[in-house]
C-alpha cells in the first residue's frame, strides 16, 4: 500500500513585499516552487498553499470543490495580508483564475 504524505503550503520570508503563488488544478506547489525560491532570492515573501483536496489520493479530490479551493486561496492572501501591506498574486492555469479573482474580490 502506497502512503501519501499531505504536502505542506510553501513560505520563504523575504523584506516588505510578498507574492501568493497559486498551483493548477490537481497539481501542488511544486508547480511554483522554483519560481517561489527566485522570487524569494530577491527579497520576496512567497507563500504558496495547497488547495484543499490536492496532493492526495483521487478519492480525495473527489470529495472537495470550487468553494473549498477557493478558501484555500482567501486563507493563503489573508495570511500575507496580516505580515505585508504589499501582496502580488501569480497563478498557474486554475491559480492563474484564483489570482484575477484575488484582485476582483479581496484586494480592496
Amino acid at each position: 500500500m502506497v502512503r501519501i504524505v499531505q504536502p505542506k503550503p510553501l513560505y520563504l520570508k523575504g523584506k516588505s513585499k510578498a507574492v501568493l503563488l497559486l498551483h493548477s488544478f490537481t497539481s501542488t506547489n511544486r508547480d511554483v516552487k522554483k519560481l517561489s525560491q527566485f522570487l524569494n532570492e530577491h527579497e520576496f515573501s512567497c507563500y504558496a498553499p495547497i488547495y484543499k483536496g490536492h496532493g492526495m489520493a483521487p478519492e480525495e479530490l473527489a470529495f472537495t470543490g470550487i468553494t473549498d479551493w477557493w478558501e484555500s486561496v482567501e486563507e493563503g492572501y489573508k495570511f500575507l495580508k496580516n505580515k505585508y501591506s504589499e501582496v502580488a498574486v501569480i497563478g498557474i492555469s486554475l491559480g492563474g483564475i484564483f489570482a484575477l479573482n484575488v484582485g476582483q474580490c479581496l484586494s480592496t
